[in-house]
């Protein structure tokens, strides 16, 4: 080595900040596009439960109005949960909304629940997503 040359430190790239939108922060490493957002799945499995736990206690006398009560609940909240929070369409937020309306209004939980568990698990919700979004315990 020469006494004369000084070894550079390697330069560091820097890569402006991007901020994602709704759909690409959705997307998961492999450029696949989750479906529904977590939300949207724990939203269905809430609902579901609640809705049919309470049918359970009114001995069935109350499953209508809980089927469209739960059709309507499931609808309005995917809509909202996929079309500001996951940035989807309108056309393709609704669409998602009427199956999660049906999924929910069905009067059995088994469905709500199958899909809100699907959804939730192929959503890529980790613990250390989660620690990360809520702060070290």
């Amino acid at each position: 080595m020469n006494a004369g040359s000084e070894i550079e430190p390697p330069k560091a790239e820097s890569k402006p900040a991007q901020v994602l939108d709704g759909e690409r922060a959705a997307q998961g490493t492999r450029g696949f596009r989750r479906p529904y957002h977590a939300a949207s799945g724990a939203s269905i499995l809430a609902l579901d439960w609640l809705l049919f736990s309470g049918n359970i206690l009114s001995g069935g006398m109350a499953t209508l109005p809980t089927m469209v009560l739960g059709f309507a609940l499931g609808s309005v909240s995917t809509a909202l949960i996929q079309r500001f929070v996951a940035g989807d369409s309108i056309f393709k937020s609704l669409a998602k909304a009427l199956a999660a309306g049906l999924i929910v209004g069905a009067p059995t939980p088994v469905a709500g629940t199958a899909l809100g568990g699907v959804i939730l698990a192929v959503s890529g919700l980790s613990k250390s997503k989660l620690k990360s979004k809520i702060g070290k315990p």
